[in-house]
């Protein structure tokens, strides 16, 4: 070989293109079906498909409630606490919800075994009212229905709605009484201005002292008052969410009649479910009574009233 030949090449040339594949028809068909059925399987486990077949959220309730936390009892046992997922079996179940400091609710449920579950929502209502107390002078004692509660200023004392006696007593001046009413969940602020000993009461406070009241005055349904009657006003309907979901139970409010004969302040004690108590509440706004009077004025009181939706219409 002549020296100035060109040296062969040490390596061969390698062409790294990948043969081409010559498929049949039918093999063709069977590869597309396996990537696709490796696709679904893939989306499957991402985003679990949801058809007429596939069971959905089981039957039965969703209890929730306003506060949160609520005891919730399925015929009289204890299931947990709110807000509870619950299956339960066809047929008529007993749902009661307590949660301290507010007053209970119960409802009947009608069970059909069919989803979605029936979603139970309960807004709780206070029991107790609060009562903030001052005094000008501070430093006197506080007595509630009779009962020493603290000296002025006092805060944060609970009592049940309702009216309560309030004295307050010091030292080298007179005592301060009042009646006050109480609503479920109110915080009501009182502040007494004492007098001193030998200071001449006013008139309006000696009058009070006798038992005489003013037009609008809220007082006591008992003796020497004409209590109120109802004069229009009808029952609440049955709602159609109620009827939808099989409910029953009896709901109680309690309100003021006022002078006029209005209703105002209603509130519910015993509650069947947020769905049957605003039916209530609803129709009992309505409703139209003569006032109760007092020493010949028309005063304000206090009342309960309840209704049953015990039957579940056709």
């Amino acid at each position: 070989m002549a020296p100035d030949s060109p040296l062969p090449p040490l390596v061969d040339t390698i062409d790294l293109k990948p043969p081409r594949l010559r498929l049949s028809r039918h093999a063709r068909w069977a590869l597309a079906a396996a990537l696709l059925l490796g696709v679904a399987a893939t989306a499957a486990t991402r985003w679990p498909a949801w058809t007429s077949g596939t069971p959905g959220r089981p039957p039965g309730i969703e209890v929730s409630t306003a506060p949160a936390g609520a005891t919730v009892l399925v015929n009289g046992n204890e299931m947990g606490r709110s807000p509870l997922a619950l299956s339960l079996p066809r047929g008529s179940h007993s749902i009661k919800v307590f949660h301290e400091h507010y007053a209970p609710a119960e409802l009947t449920v009608e069970a059909t075994g069919e989803r979605p579950p029936v979603p139970l929502h309960f807004t709780l209502w206070p029991l107790t009212a609060v009562l903030e107390i001052e005094s000008d002078p501070p430093g006197a004692t506080v007595e509630i229905d009779g009962q020493r509660s603290g000296m002025t200023p006092a805060r944060d004392l609970q009592v049940p709605s309702g009216t309560h006696n309030v004295a307050l007593s010091r030292p080298g001046f007179r005592s301060w009484a009042r009646t006050v009413e109480t609503s479920p969940g109110e915080t009501l602020r009182l502040t007494a201005r004492l007098q001193p000993a030998g200071h001449p009461a006013g008139i309006a406070d000696a009058l009070r002292a006798r038992g005489w009241v003013r037009a609008g005055d809220l007082v006591e349904d008992g003796p020497g008052v004409s209590a109120p009657h109802r004069i229009t006003g009808e029952p609440a309907v049955y709602p159609a969410p109620a009827r939808r979901m099989r409910l029953q139970g009896t709901v109680t409010a309690e309100f003021v009649v006022t002078e006029t004969g209005g209703v105002a302040d209603p509130r519910i004690v015993e509650s069947a479910g947020e769905v049957l108590d605003e039916a209530f509440l609803k129709a009992l706004r309505e409703w139209r009574y003569e006032p109760a009077e007092k020493n010949g004025g028309k005063v304000r009181v206090r009342l309960r009233a309840h209704q049953s939706f015990g039957s579940i219409p056709p």
